[in-house]
């Protein structure tokens, strides 16, 4: 076996581990997404539109309390991205 043909075979065997491992990667990536997307999305973008979507018509103090901590929580979940 020449040093071409051993390089040749080693290259190749390279590229089959590395497109093998990225498609081992990529179908459970693939799933969780779509999972996700039929779901609605993550769970901190689901709780940044509850908050959101929370209405802001005569509220007590005791509610605009909760609403801010329930902000500042999904903040923390989020990474704080508002």
């Amino acid at each position: 076996m020449t040093r071409h043909e051993f390089d040749l075979i080693h290259y190749c065997g390279m590229l089959i581990t590395k497109v093998a491992l990225f498609i081992l990667f990529l179908c459970p990536y693939l799933g969780i997404r779509l999972v996700l997307k039929r779901r609605g999305g993550s769970f901190a973008s689901r709780c940044l539109r509850q908050v959101q979507a929370a209405p802001v018509v005569s509220v007590t103090t005791a509610q605009t309390a909760a609403v801010k901590n329930a902000r500042s929580s999904c903040s923390m979940i989020n990474g704080g991205i508002r």
